[in-house]
Formats: C-alpha cells, structure tokens, sequence
C-alpha cells in the first residue's frame, strides 16, 4: 500500500474513528483499519459493540489494506509539522510514515485479521435532521443510569416511533426524560441504543439542517452522519412502561421563565455538599 493525502484531514478523521477503537484480546481491534482503493483512503474503528467508519480523498499509488495501532498511528499524525502526509506499508507489513522532515517506521497488523463490521441489509430506515437529533439525544441521556442495575436496557435510550411521532426516553430509576417530536417518514418501531453511543453520535453531530440516515436492524442500528458510518449494537430487552410513571393530574401547576429559574437554581446548588 502507497498513498499521500491531507495530514489535517487524517488527523480529524482519524481521532474520531479512534472513539470506537478500545482494549481487546483480539489485538487487531486495537488498531484502525485502513483500506486505499483508487482516490480514497478508508478509515474504520470497532470494539465489537460500536463501529465508526468514514473515509477521506488521497492519491494511492499501490492499493491495500493494513490494521495500525490506533493510538501509536493518531499521536503520530497529530505532531507530525507538514501538510502532505505519505504512508507507506510494505509486504512484512511494516508502515513507513513520511512527513516534512518527520519519518516513523512500526509494524502493523494484516487486515485478514480484523473483524468484519456488521451491516443492516434489510432493516428500517428514516431521516431526520442533525440539529435536531442532537437537540434529542442531549435532553434524554442524562436521565440513563450510569451503573448496571441489573436491567442493562435502563443503560441506553428508548427510540420509539408512533404514528409519525419519534419519542426519546430515559430512566435510571429516580428521573425519567421524555422527548417527542414528529418525523415525516418514521415507521412504527422501538429500540433501545447504548449510552455509549450516543455519546460518540454527539461528538458528530452538527447544530444545523443536514440529514442523518437511521437505518434499524434486529440487532444493530447504523447512523449516516455527514461521511461518518456508525453501528452499534442494540440492546435487548423489554423497556419500562413509562408511560404509567407520568402522573396523569396534578394538584400544582406552576410556569415560569427557564433562565431565570436556570439562574435561581444554580446559585442555590453552591450551598449543596
């Protein structure tokens, strides 16, 4: 494998697809899978539940595929002082990292070893806008629990669509969140995601009006964000019936502005140990 490409480019990219890569007994899953083929330098990170993927341009002179370790590989690109990065891996597998006056030569893992993502060939798609599944994620994943209470789905955040509605919902056992919105083309189905990914999701999803494709699997959920592909794995089990946690009426109904109670509310919490 030979190519040359933006070291700016590499360096955000691979940061992000760095998210998904964690300690592993397999030790290819602790690198970042890289595949050149024509104009194209594609990147992916996996640790078995979440997987990202995105790729950026680059001129390959030789294509092939290589595991670098995710970490040595993401330290290096981001103090390297040049624009033009070149890497090269050769037939012992050993990558050859070139860069203004900088030059690294490690040894890499072969790509017959890593694991292949998983795909959702035949699942449920819908879209949404960035701005807005942000919006979402961010006003509901607070409320899921940080510890295994002994019900791993109480972990992750309940997507459920109803006639054209897309409902967020998390509980941890002492506060439950509810976020509602309508989508156009959301079909009738539930499934819970991972706090972990949602958590990396944030990380990419921008405050504006581009797309995001949610394509839903029995097992796995795939993200198309901007030109990051991310999988996660779902979790499974039966969610609370949240709905019966809702009082129906109540005896005090108060409104006020949300700054100036915002504001009340944290020069309160500075008496709180």
């Amino acid at each position: 494998m030979k190519l040359t490409c933006s070291r700016q480019a590499l360096s955000d990219t691979t940061a992000k697809v760095q998210c998904a890569v964690a300690p592993s007994t397999i030790h290819a899953l602790e690198g970042i899978l890289f595949s050149a083929r024509g104009d194209t330098l594609r990147m992916s990170g996996y640790n078995l539940e979440l997987g990202i993927t995105t790729s950026i341009e680059a001129r390959v002179e030789q294509p092939g595929d290589i595991v670098l370790e995710a970490k040595l590989f993401c330290d290096i690109i981001r103090r390297l002082s040049g624009d033009i990065v070149s890497i090269e891996v050769d037939e012992k597998q050993t990558c050859t990292v070139r860069c203004g006056v900088s030059e690294f030569h490690f040894s890499g893992i072969t790509a017959e070893d890593y694991p292949e993502l998983p795909t959702v060939d035949s699942g449920t798609s819908f879209h949404l806008t960035s701005g807005l599944l942000k919006n979402m994620v961010r006003q509901t994943r607070f409320a899921v629990a940080k510890v295994d209470t002994g019900r791993p789905v109480l972990m992750g955040v309940l997507f459920e669509c109803r006639e054209g509605v897309l409902r967020l919902v998390a509980v941890d056992g002492y506060r439950l969140a509810v976020r509602s919105e309508p989508i156009a083309d959301a079909p009738d189905l539930s499934f819970i995601v991972p706090e972990k990914t949602l958590s990396e999701i944030l990380k990419l999803l921008e405050d504006d009006e581009s797309e995001v494709s949610v394509s839903v699997g029995k097992r796995h959920i795939i993200f198309e964000i901007g030109g990051y592909l991310v999988v996660s794995r779902l979790l499974d089990g039966e969610f609370l019936d949240y709905n019966s946690s809702i009082p129906k009426q109540f005896a005090t109904d108060v409104k006020a502005s949300t700054r100036e109670l915002c504001e009340c509310i944290d020069r309160i919490s500075l008496l709180i140990t």
